[in-house]
């Protein structure tokens, strides 16, 4: 293999593409659905569920494929759950 050929095969074998699953968490605002992930505080939106997250897909994609950004080995998934908590004033407030 001549070592120009040779050059070209290490550098296509360097960056090699991989497949890493991430949080979504997505809620509806108005007309739209937005889908955040967690670990990066990255979000899109879309007209439907699926378009919000395949939106998040990408941005995901663009977002990691930024040098700089330091790409988590193992990833723990995020709680997520329901929290209720009383609203509201009451009458008996003291000033």
């Amino acid at each position: 293999m001549s070592e120009l050929r040779k050059g070209k095969y290490e550098i296509e074998h360097m960056h090699r593409v991989y497949s890493q699953e991430f949080s979504a968490v997505v809620r509806r605002e108005g007309k739209f659905f937005v889908a955040v992930c967690p670990e990066f505080d990255v979000a899109s939106q879309g007209k439907s569920v699926e378009e919000a997250l395949g939106n998040l897909k990408e941005a995901l994609e663009l977002f990691l494929a930024d040098e700089d950004v330091e790409v988590p080995v193992d990833v723990e998934a995020p709680l997520v759950t329901i929290v209720r908590v009383d609203v509201g004033g009451s009458s008996d407030v003291l000033c």
